[in-house]
């Protein structure tokens, strides 16, 4: 499988990526920049620190300016790109992917990347046809200036009564998170709040069925009212209300734009295509204007920032602001539906369980070494009678819901989703989905009976 995905550059490390391609990468990107000032950072990662420098010298050697940030979250450095009013950024990261994965994000210019400029990267680093120059590097710390920005973006009452439990899962907010949320006066417990390469306790994906298991009962043993559940770089964020129930992406996308949507009198809000029924319903009843959008925080993002939408979601957990220049940021969206609770003066629970819901299963990743697109063109012809979209992989809308099936941009799987009003209804939907991919079929209804009794309905 390609390291070349529709957003990044993401691969094993050691064996589909190292330094000599990351100094390749760093030319490319440079390459495409034009030389410039391009901020850097990094996350927790073992292999992080020698693939950042590699790819610092590439930059380097076609002409860039580095502004090396050091170890720091995602949203720092797309931050920092504002704030310096560099040409582009570089992060080092593999999100959420486990330990032995690294890879590149990066950003030229004010919009976010779309697969034509990775293949662009991609042929740049097998032609070798970089551009010469004489960069340089210095390091730069902006930890201390954001983090005074972000306390500054929503205001909190003087002595708010509110407890919450981190779980950071050792990544870049361990140590940011705790300490702004407990300088904004709020009581904060910990949850593998410490760095540390490797993130031993968990792979650092909050939004993976039974990753956010010791954070619930964390929230439960201490009476806290919210949960929240950050992963590996601190661009996305997974909520827990006070019963330790984990809340469903749909319905945490309601949540945010309800509330955006109530400050700024309507607008527009952008959605994923995986997203339940129940996103665009509520959109519209709060005179709201659902886009949907193909899946993957770049597409998302930037359908935002051209739109001049209010807000973005993804139920992965990423979430894009208007006011942070369509930005994505785990810790401002922790900050924001903290806001949300004070101003509401009810529980998480109540307010999760008045937003009206069907029968829709939690995304169902299953590895598949096959041949992934021959899986979408049997089921697209199959059920070619019904209506279907393939702006992302193959969504199919029956009289009773939908499923979708998609190729993970990031790793060699598949991921499925499907809604229905009564529970048979998605048996029946999965059923005749399914039904002209047998190679698949079998491992799709396991992983389902897997976590269907932890799904929130």
């Amino acid at each position: 499988m390609s390291i070349y995905k529709a957003c990044d550059i993401r691969g094993i490390y050691g064996e589909e990526l190292d330094e000599e391609i990351g100094l390749k990468i760093g030319r490319a990107i440079g390459t495409k920049a034009g030389g410039g000032d391009i901020a850097l950072g990094g996350d927790v990662r073992p292999s992080t620190i020698s693939l950042k420098y590699a790819i610092r010298e590439g930059l380097m050697r076609s002409g860039c300016k580095v502004l090396d940030l050091g170890i720091v979250p995602t949203p720092i450095v797309y931050w920092a790109k504002e704030r310096l009013k560099t040409r582009g950024c570089v992060i080092v990261t593999a999100s959420h992917n486990p330990t032995p994965f690294n890879g590149v994000k990066f950003m030229i210019g004010d919009l976010p990347v779309l697969p034509q400029d990775v293949t662009e990267i991609a042929d740049l680093v097998e032609s070798g046809s970089f551009i010469e120059g004489n960069g340089s590097w210095g390091e730069i710390d902006l930890g201390e200036d954001y983090i005074a920005d972000i306390k500054t973006l929503l205001s909190f009452p003087s002595a708010p009564e509110f407890k919450l439990v981190i779980e950071a899962n050792n990544g870049c907010l361990s140590e940011i998170a705790p300490r702004v949320i407990s300088e904004l006066g709020f009581t904060t417990l910990k949850l593998h709040c410490s760095p540390e390469e490797g993130f031993p306790q968990n792979e650092p994906d909050p939004s993976a069925s039974g990753n956010l298991d010791l954070l619930a009962q964390k929230v439960i043993n201490n009476k806290a009212q919210l949960g929240i559940g950050f992963d590996g770089d601190g661009d996305r964020v997974a909520f827990v209300d006070e019963k330790g129930r984990v809340v469903q992406g749909d319905k945490s996308i309601v949540i945010l734009s309800r509330e955006m949507l109530r400050r700024r009198g309507g607008g527009k809000i952008v959605y994923d295509l995986k997203s339940g029924s129940i996103v665009p319903e509520m959109i519209k009843k709060h005179s709201g204007m659902p886009l949907r959008e193909r899946s993957g925080h770049s597409f998302i993002k930037r359908r935002v920032i051209t739109e001049k939408a209010i807000f973005g979601g993804e139920i992965t957990g990423h979430f894009f602001y208007e006011q942070l220049k369509g930005r994505d940021d785990g810790l401002y969206s922790d900050l924001f539906l903290i806001k949300i609770l004070l101003d509401d003066k009810r529980r998480l629970s109540e307010i999760v369980d008045e937003i009206p819901t069907n029968f829709i299963t939690p995304d169902l990743r299953i590895s598949y070494e096959g041949d992934r697109y021959a899986v979408l063109e049997k089921i697209e012809a199959n059920l070619s009678s019904y209506p279907i979209d393939t702006t992302d992989g193959v969504r199919v809308d029956f009289p009773q819901g939908w499923g979708l099936i998609r190729i993970s941009v990031t790793e060699p799987k598949l991921t499925l989703r499907f809604e229905a009003g009564r529970e048979e209804e998605l048996t029946n939907i999965m059923e005749e989905f399914l039904s002209a991919v047998p190679e698949i079929k079998d491992m799709v209804e396991a992983r389902y009976e897997e976590v269907k009794d932890g799904k929130e309905r």
